[in-house]
């Protein structure tokens, strides 16, 4: 009897322990996806204030991603719904977690993974984490106390806010590389993907094939982060898993980088000069695939329309203005 009380205490107080958790990440866990309301990265979590199955592409990866395409450019010329969901200093378990819950309520037909994060380095305390957090988000979001209002006891989990820019960071900062050269050649980041950024790695890619759908991975011109070594690595991964690599480090020429007007920190990012020439040019390649619908003219989405007259109105008007004074 004895040994028995000494193996169900134990158990007993896990047990009891995991309760709480749980009942305290429910209460936790914000309601609302509104920035402000203490949710983490709201931007990209706006997706999920999109209506639901109606996102045609979306974006992932690190803040390469989300500083390179701007979605309502493309709505504009093409009409096919875009979001951003890359995050900065991602790591690919992150990112296939993000994929995991974005598949939940959107059905993309090309998701677009910027290939910088395949080098950011993970350790098993980081999928740890992830994994802790998503299961018990009280781990997440333990600050929010300060925060919590009547909707966190009562209410239900209801996201309804999205980014006015779907995802896109718009930066018009212009600092220059001090020295751009053959980067490509003489740039000596580390290659080499290892085993568990890999591993993740594989995941994502299957998490799409398995969905049917289109996967592209895709390199945003960058002095600092790119060379042939990592192009050739990527490119052989690519080949091996029959998807397609994008490395506009190659095409600098053809999107008219300029090194002196489209770098927001001397070659890190791209600022949103640069952004324009990824996104023209990504958008006419998506388009010429022929899978992605025309909703410009679909009741369905008059709510992209005005996001892009918004768009218009805040940040190409602006545009147009610093260029004339």
């Amino acid at each position: 009897m004895k040994k028995m009380k000494v193996i169900i205490k134990p158990i007993l107080f896990f047990v009891i322990l995991l309760f709480i958790l749980f009942g305290a990440s429910n209460l936790f866990l914000p309601k609302n996806n509104i920035k402000g309301n203490g949710i983490h990265e709201a931007r990209a979590n706006g997706i999920f204030g999109e209506e639901k199955n109606t996102i045609d592409v979306l974006v992932i990866g690190d803040s390469e991603s989300f500083t390179s395409i701007s979605p309502l450019l493309i709505w504009n010329e093409y009409g096919f719904t875009m979001y951003n969901g890359g995050v900065s200093k991602q790591y690919l378990v992150d990112t296939y977690d993000y994929l995991e819950k974005v598949l939940k309520v959107q059905s993309p037909k090309i998701v677009l993974l910027e290939a910088n994060a395949i080098y950011r380095k993970m350790k098993l305390n980081n999928v740890l984490t992830t994994k802790g957090q998503r299961m018990l988000p009280i781990f997440q979001y333990h600050d929010r106390w300060k925060k919590l209002t009547k909707r966190d006891f009562i209410g239900k989990l209801r996201y309804t806010w999205t980014d006015e820019l779907k995802g896109f960071y718009y930066n018009d900062t212009v600092v220059a590389p001090k020295n751009v050269g053959d980067y490509m050649k003489n740039n000596k980041n580390e290659t080499g993907i290892t085993s568990i950024n890999k591993y993740y790695l594989n995941k994502i890619v299957d998490k799409c094939i398995d969905n049917n759908i289109i996967i592209i991975l895709y390199t945003v011109p960058s002095t600092k982060n790119w060379n042939m070594k990592r192009h050739d690595e990527v490119m052989d991964y690519a080949n091996t898993k029959g998807i397609v690599y994008m490395d506009l480090n190659l095409n600098v020429e053809e999107l008219g980088i300029n090194w002196e007007l489209d770098s927001r920190d001397g070659g890190d990012h791209l600022n949103y000069y640069g952004a324009v020439k990824i996104t023209d040019y990504m958008g006419k390649y998506l388009n010429s695939l022929n899978v992605l619908p025309n909703h410009k003219n679909d009741h369905k989405y008059n709510s992209w329309n005005q996001a892009y007259q918004l768009y218009e109105n805040k940040i190409l008007n602006k545009i147009i203005s610093s260029s004339g004074n």
